[in-house]
């Protein structure tokens, strides 16, 4: 995707669209709707896998969506979800199996640490939790099988702030993936990406 390299006001109000567009509607319009005509065979191979083919895996107003956080937040990319658990979850199941072992602070979203200590464990995948700003207990935590850290900066609702940087230089050094809850941030006050957190993740809240 093409960066854009206006202030960030002005991709909170027209990112992800071309503003040198002239001939198209002022405001993105919203596609509601399931699935898209075609007028061939042909057309239809070529719809397969865009966001003009059936709107659970796409839409073009997903896609405005998408590339307007994605320029927000300095990334190649974005995707979206129903919910910011959604995301959370799917992440994370994505990224672990049975067997495998994550690291997480005890100062998260609630409904995430359910999902760690409760859910989790029944695939078979096992979460220390350890102090938020504490990072020689987030190093001792770490074990053979772990796979990644889990973060939210600032924390839901104590409102700590996390070393990002310190973060991600204990997981590139150990060679795992940080995840990042930055919904009480958002990019206007933080860019994960620029500290070097691999996946940032945000509720629409």
């Amino acid at each position: 995707m093409k960066k854009h390299e206006f202030h960030q006001e002005t991709e909170a109000v027209r990112g992800g669209t071309s503003l040198h567009k002239k001939n198209g509607p002022l405001a993105t319009p919203i596609y509601q709707t399931s699935t898209f005509e075609v007028t061939d065979s042909q057309e239809q191979v070529r719809a397969t896998g865009t966001d003009r083919f059936y709107t659970r895996y796409g839409n073009p107003t997903h896609t405005v969506a998408e590339n307007a956080i994605a320029e927000l937040e300095g990334t190649d990319a974005a995707l979206l979800f129903s919910s910011g658990m959604a995301a959370i979850t799917t992440s994370i199941l994505a990224l672990v199996k049975a067997g495998d072992h994550i690291v997480a602070q005890r100062d998260i979203y609630g409904g995430v640490t359910k999902f760690l200590s409760q859910w989790l464990p029944k695939l078979g995948v096992e979460t220390t939790f350890v102090d938020t700003n504490d990072m020689e207990q987030h190093a001792r935590a770490i074990r053979p099988n772990t796979k990644i850290i889990h973060i939210e900066s600032p924390t839901n609702p104590i409102v700590k702030v996390v070393d990002l940087a310190k973060i991600a230089a204990l997981a590139k050094e150990r060679g795992l993936i940080t995840t990042i809850d930055s919904t009480f941030a958002t990019p206007i006050n933080c860019r994960p990406a620029e500290w070097g957190i691999d996946l940032i993740l945000h509720s629409g809240t």
